[in-house]
């Protein structure tokens, strides 16, 4: 089992992403897209069922790399 330092250290790690920060940056920026009917909106729809799916899965960190 992990501690709260080891956690919190890779939380820090510049080559990963928090899937849930992203998901919840992801779901703003949707919104925002969507209501202002930019056409980028599809683009973060994409990337925002990818973090959705990790999520449902149960992934923490998603690799930069």
């Amino acid at each position: 089992m992990r501690s709260e330092k080891q956690a919190k250290h890779q939380s820090r790690d510049d080559r990963l992403t928090c899937v849930a920060t992203r998901y919840k940056q992801l779901r703003r920026e949707l919104a925002d897209a969507e209501w202002d009917d930019d056409p980028r909106a599809e683009l973060i729809r994409t990337e925002f069922r990818h973090f959705e799916a990790l999520m449902k899965q149960g992934v923490m960190y998603e690799p930069n790399f």
